[in-house]
């Protein structure tokens, strides 16, 4: 199944590298490159899975998350970061009722695109 997608990360590079990756498997892509860009695009648009990053400026991806609340259709959450212990950080934050899939950075596209593939 075809996603539309919204990549949230302030690594402009790592952003391009997964929206070609993504629109090369058929998924429509937008990108935001801080957290206050991508709160906006995800309460205006109506998306399938949010890629997010956990250290960005302006809001983190925690607080992006908080934000966006917890509505019935919300989409899919991708929590992505090169934070250690990152499955910790998620269940100490409270956060494991918002996130779908953690993923540790760096990481091997491949594996990326089979877990979207999964949610």
């Amino acid at each position: 199944m075809k996603k539309k997608i919204l990549i949230i990360d302030d690594d402009a590079e790592l952003c391009e590298e997964l929206a070609d990756a993504l629109a090369g498997e058929g998924h429509q892509v937008q990108t935001a490159c801080d957290g206050v860009s991508g709160l906006r695009l995800a309460i205006s648009g109506k998306y399938d899975v949010i890629v997010l990053d956990f250290k960005m400026p302006g809001m983190t991806g925690d607080e992006v998350l908080r934000a966006m609340g917890t509505k019935p259709d919300r989409p899919k959450i991708f929590f992505i970061t090169g934070r250690p212990e990152i499955e910790k950080f998620v269940i100490d934050e409270n956060l494991s009722g918002l996130v779908d899939v953690v993923m540790g950075k760096p990481f091997d596209i491949d594996i990326f695109l089979e877990k979207i593939k999964t949610i």
